[in-house]
């Protein structure tokens, strides 16, 4: 898959989550996973400098999640295509995935427990429908590589049933406030 590829589907991906987290438009579940299996093997039809503008945006359309198709795709607008360049997970993070890979396991709580750097889980053990399977991808989308080109800065305290999180670093900083 090109570099152009990947990052779109990329942006579909963290146009997905916008959606979901902000409520935008009136996407249902069905109204994604019609438009995901639509547009599941969809390839762009664009190219890296072109500017695509209100009359071209068929051409971006299976990228862009129904919830923000009226957002994103207007008349008037312009989107320059530009490559991402290689968003390639680096050496380092690949060595510690296979150097730590199995060491990490699933709390009965959904925590992971033995986590030291990398993927925690690998992908290819991962169930559709399996309640763990999709912890384990949470995790997984959690501690990817630099966000693998999406850009989405949450701070999160994992707090046990019971549990605070007034002690935590996180607490002391900046964020507190927020």
């Amino acid at each position: 898959m090109s570099i152009l590829a990947k990052t779109a589907r990329v942006g579909a991906f963290a146009a997905l989550l916008g959606a979901i987290s902000s409520g935008a438009g009136a996407m249902t579940t069905e109204d994604f996973l019609a438009w995901l299996e639509a547009n599941q093997k969809a390839t762009p039809e664009f190219t890296e400098g072109e500017v695509i503008t209100h009359d071209k945006s068929d051409k971006i359309r299976p990228f862009v999640p129904p919830g923000y198709q009226d957002e994103m795709i207007f008349d008037g607008m312009e989107v320059t295509i530009k490559d991402a360049g290689d968003i390639s997970p680096a050496d380092v993070y690949k060595e510690a995935t296979a150097k730590h890979r199995g060491s990490v396991v699933l709390a009965d709580d959904g925590a992971i427990e033995n986590y030291v750097a990398g993927q925690p889980f690998d992908p290819a053990t991962l169930v559709p429908g399996d309640a763990d399977s999709g912890l384990k991808m949470a995790w997984n989308f959690t501690y990817r590589w630099q966000h693998e080109g999406l850009q989405a800065t949450a701070h999160w305290i994992w707090v046990r049933k019971g549990g605070s999180h007034d002690k935590h670093e996180i607490m002391k900083s900046k964020f507190a406030d927020l």
